[in-house]
């Protein structure tokens, strides 16, 4: 089976892959203080986009099924 993938989508991937990276240059132009509260501040972000995404496929899942039950009604 053929993956259609678009222009934007390969965009989103490589900017998803960047930003390890651009983090990485960004921490290493802060002093030893700044550092060790940003990475705090970054892990704290990290954390709570993943559980975002994380609700939101769970929204996704329990919409399905509750437009799969209204189908079948």
């Amino acid at each position: 089976m053929a993956i259609c993938v678009t222009v934007d989508d390969e965009q989103q991937r490589l900017q998803k892959q960047n930003i390890p990276h651009l983090r990485e240059l960004h921490l290493m132009k802060l002093n030893e203080d700044e550092e060790i509260i940003a990475r705090e501040e970054l892990k704290k972000y990290d954390e709570e986009q993943s559980e975002l995404e994380r609700l939101d496929d769970l929204d996704s899942y329990k919409s399905r099924m509750e437009i799969n039950d209204l189908k079948e009604q």
